[in-house]
Parts: structure tokens; C-alpha cells; sequence
């Protein structure tokens, strides 16, 4: 006869073999994981623009291309207002659609979405159009009043 304590030191060591074989423990998030989880929340942000260039459907690769102004109130993946200077870049469509009508010359008002975790973190999610006579100014960014980089609220008063 076989004692009983076997069976179920067998049951034991099988229930071990397959415990060894279970996937590892989840790992820790890894610093990058944490910047994203920290990263603001999404925002829009209306910019005036000149549109450069059009998306070229013969060519893929082409992109739409303008010059905007600066966004003084940009908030950054850091979550810190730091703004961004005007510049030309090129930014990705929500709609190619959004483009009818549009030519490489026009000043338009860009509604962009800015989600930093995303896998496309600025977009264009609307395009207005602007008036011809519509005087753009291209300049850098200035921070809003109160931020810790505005020279002047950092500037003590004259007694």
C-alpha cells in the first residue's frame, strides 16, 4: 500500500512544474512609460497660417506644408508652457477633405489637436479660411504672463 503523504507530495511537485512554466511577473513601467502617463492632457490650439504646400496624391510622401505663426501658449509633452516660434513645417490631416478648396498661397486659421501620447501627437483637425489682405506676423514664442519663463513677471519692481 502506498502511503498517503505520496500522492500528494506528487500533486504538489506537479502543480510546481507548472507554476515554473507560468509567464514572469508583469514588469515595472520603464521611465518612458511613466513620462506618457504624465504627459497632458490633449489640447487644441488655433494657429494663423500660409500654406506652402499641398499633399500630392501622385506623390506619395508629399505632405501639407505651412508657415504659422507662433503659438505662445503651447504646452509641451513636459506639461510645461513653453510655446513654439513660428516656422514652416508640415503637418498631418484628420481629413484630406479639410483641403478642398485650399491652395499653396492661402492664409488660413489651422485647428490643431496636440495629444503627446498618441501615435500622431499634432494634427490638423480643422481649416478655416482667412482673407487675403489677413497681415501674418512670424515671430518667436512669448511665454503668457506669469510663466516661469516671461522675463518681466520674473523681473522685481523699482522701489
Amino acid at each position: 500500500m502506498i502511503p498517503r503523504s505520496i500522492p500528494i507530495l506528487l500533486l504538489l511537485s506537479c502543480l510546481g512544474a507548472f507554476g515554473a512554466c507560468a509567464p514572469p511577473p508583469e514588469n515595472p513601467p520603464s521611465p518612458a512609460d511613466e513620462r506618457v502617463s504624465q504627459a497632458p492632457p490633449a489640447a487644441t490650439y488655433r494657429v494663423r497660417a500660409l500654406v506652402r504646400q499641398l499633399p500630392d496624391p501622385e506623390s506619395p510622401g508629399s505632405q501639407f506644408l505651412v508657415r504659422h505663426e507662433a503659438i505662445d501658449d503651447l504646452v509641451g509633452f513636459d506639461g510645461e508652457v513653453g510655446g513654439m516660434d513660428a516656422m514652416t513645417m508640415p503637418f498631418p490631416l484628420v481629413d484630406d477633405g479639410l483641403l478642398d478648396g485650399v491652395e499653396p498661397g492661402d492664409k488660413v486659421t489651422l485647428v490643431l489637436e496636440v495629444d503627446w501620447p498618441a501615435d500622431i501627437p499634432v494634427r490638423v483637425v480643422d481649416l478655416e479660411p482667412l482673407p487675403d489682405d489677413t497681415e501674418l506676423e512670424f515671430r518667436a514664442a512669448r511665454t503668457p504672463p506669469g510663466d516661469p519663463g516671461d522675463d518681466e513677471a520674473a523681473a522685481p519692481e523699482a522701489p
